[in-house]
């Protein structure tokens, strides 16, 4: 596909300072959307997004400090629906709290970095800045995308995605990494937002990534046939999990934790 160029455009102006779009300049980043330039979160709902009276860059500490000290088996990467998983080494709490007592922390420590609000330009810069710095972790789970379903593409949004997974390669390339569909978005299948996670997931479902790189499409876990909630696991407002969505997600995680040995 011509976006795999891009993203390795993408990597190749790294060097540049985070947030630096080039727009109107004739170098290679001028070529790029946002979706995968580096940025770091100007997000400043600290309340809503669970963080009290901390900020975005002190979640991104929390997460550094993590990877180091926790010597995770497991890392989950993304937005507030991985943010609420909640766990060890983060202030923050949320509905998949209990799954991820019931199928994760079984596994090995499990380190969340996930923030809230983040799109796949925030994950990258908290890549490139040291997120997993040190992270010995050998299994990964990335879900991603939905915060830039407003604004950005499909297309745009799985250019970030790729380029958060080969980052991950670069750093990491010994784990396996699980790739999560974007969630479905809105409350009926009309919203025009569901649309473009259908198409964004229709774009991450191609592609040979190599055999540590795993996908999975959460849609039909969380919604049937008919577009509609499937039993009460997407929360009213369209967007997150309930704690029965993270239920099922958390044993879809489980399986694929112990299958990793044998698909890789």
């Amino acid at each position: 596909m011509k976006w795999i160029s891009y993203v390795a455009l993408s990597l190749a102006v790294g060097c540049q300072s985070p947030g630096s779009r080039a727009l109107d300049g004739d170098g290679p980043a001028s070529l790029l959307p946002g979706t995968v330039i580096p940025t770091a979160s100007l997000e400043t709902r600290t309340q809503s997004a669970g963080w009290g009276q901390r900020s975005w860059l002190d979640q991104v500490d929390d997460i550094r400090r993590g990877a180091r000290e926790l010597a995770p088996e497991i890392v989950l990467i993304g937005d507030s629906i991985t943010q609420n998983w909640a766990g060890a080494g983060r202030s923050v709490g949320g509905p998949g709290s209990t799954a991820r007592k019931r199928w994760l922390d079984p596994l090995g420590p499990v380190l969340n970095a996930g923030i809230a609000g983040d799109r796949t330009q925030h994950v990258l810069w908290r890549l490139k800045e040291g997120m997993l710095a040190g992270c010995p972790a050998k299994f990964i789970v990335v879900m991603i995308g939905t915060n830039n379903l407003p604004e950005d593409s499909a297309e745009d949004i799985a250019l970030g995605v790729e380029a958060i997974l080969l980052e991950l390669r670069v750093q990491l390339p010994e784990a396996t990494v699980l790739l999560l569909g974007c969630p479905p978005r809105g409350t009926t299948r009309a919203d025009p937002l569901r649309e473009k996670s259908r198409a964004l997931n229709s774009l991450l479902t191609g592609g040979d990534r190599g055999p540590k790189v795993r996908w999975l499409d959460v849609t039909p876990l969380l919604v049937d046939e008919e577009g509609e909630n499937r039993g009460g696991r997407m929360a009213s407002d369209g967007v997150h999990l309930s704690a029965a969505g993270y239920e099922v997600l958390g044993e879809v995680i489980r399986d694929a934790f112990f299958s990793k040995a044998t698909d890789c």
